[in-house]
């Protein structure tokens, strides 16, 4: 979707996972591209995981599950979101979440679907977390998207194990095999 950003970033319409554009999608931990029970600290892999920065197809679920001009999102991208685009919180389909417009008018909707955490999805239809490709400079996070229902979002940190989702970027440069 072509929000009319500065950068020419082009957004997908749905999350990674998900049949429809208001569908919640898959929850992955950092790095990793399955699905699981169980989004703790005893069932992730760190040392298998990029020390900065998801470069290559095999850790970024966005290229394995959407093809090679898909991938994460980095900081940079969801601050534009943040500051160039409309925020309105909304429920669609019985789902929570913003749709954000851009400029142009276009828009894409971004579900609260809220995080993985051991066997448990907590805060669903509340809040939203979306990962990017970059760690934070702790070595046990990685930055992502988040957003309540009563402010836009913000790009914070979030443990690397936890489950959060995926929108993926159009990218013209396929990431490395």
């Amino acid at each position: 979707v072509d929000l009319n950003l500065p950068s020419g970033t082009l957004w997908g319409d749905r999350n990674v996972g998900a049949e429809s554009i208001t569908g919640f999608g898959s929850l992955y931990a950092w790095g990793e591209v399955q699905e699981k029970d169980d989004y703790s600290m005893n069932t992730y892999v760190g040392q298998q995981k990029p020390s900065r920065k998801i470069t290559s197809q095999k850790h970024d679920a966005a290229t394995v599950f959407l093809g090679k001009n898909w991938a994460l999102p980095t900081e940079e991208q969801f601050k534009e979101l943040i500051t160039e685009c409309r925020w309105i919180w909304k429920k669609i389909d019985d789902h929570n979440g913003y749709e954000i417009i851009g400029k142009n008018g276009n828009k894409i909707f971004l579900p609260a679907s809220g995080w993985g955490q051991n066997t448990e999805i907590k805060y669903r239809n509340q809040y939203g977390y979306y990962w990017t490709s970059e760690r934070s400079s702790s070595s046990q996070f990685a930055r992502s998207l988040q957003f309540p229902k009563n402010g836009r979002g913000i790009v914070g940190n979030g443990y690397l194990y936890v489950g959060r989702n995926i929108r993926a970027v159009y990218v013209n440069n396929a990431l490395e095999e």
